[in-house]
């Protein structure tokens, strides 16, 4: 994640779960973390923003709060916009997990791509392989 070696806008999810909490393990105080700790998250960070096409969805999955985070990714350098999500493994209601949630964020960005596509590109399979239904049904039993 450090050097992401990717094409440019390459993209249309990236999923992060735990590399930056790895990164946070030896960074001294979280409310003052070690620069070259924070040199290395900036990194990750903006290797993602260089993969992900525009307007496209980065998940970020971490079990810091995101006060702590905020700040590095509402970078200048980082032109996305920034939606926070906080989830406790109480108060979900029932049969509602983070999986859960993550599977219909993801469903329904693959609706909304799926939707932007073109009548030649459908055709083409130059974005997908198979039917809608194919592809939902391979990515979210």
């Amino acid at each position: 994640m450090l050097d992401l070696l990717f094409e440019s806008e390459s993209f249309d999810i990236v999923v992060e779960k735990g590399t930056t909490d790895a990164l946070y393990l030896d960074s001294g105080d979280p409310w003052n973390p070690r620069p070259e700790t924070v040199s290395k998250v900036m990194k990750v960070l903006q290797g993602v923003h260089k993969v992900l096409k525009p307007d496209e969805v980065f998940i970020y999955i971490s079990f810091e709060q995101p006060h702590l985070r905020r700040e590095l990714f509402e970078a200048p350098c980082l032109t996305w916009s920034v939606e926070w999500t906080i989830l406790s493994f109480c108060g979900l209601g029932e049969g509602t997990t983070a999986m859960n949630l993550l599977r219909n964020i993801i469903n329904r960005h693959l609706e909304k791509s799926l939707d932007d596509l073109t009548t030649e590109q459908a055709l083409n399979g130059s974005r997908l392989f198979g039917s809608r239904e194919d592809y939902h049904d391979t990515l979210m039993p």
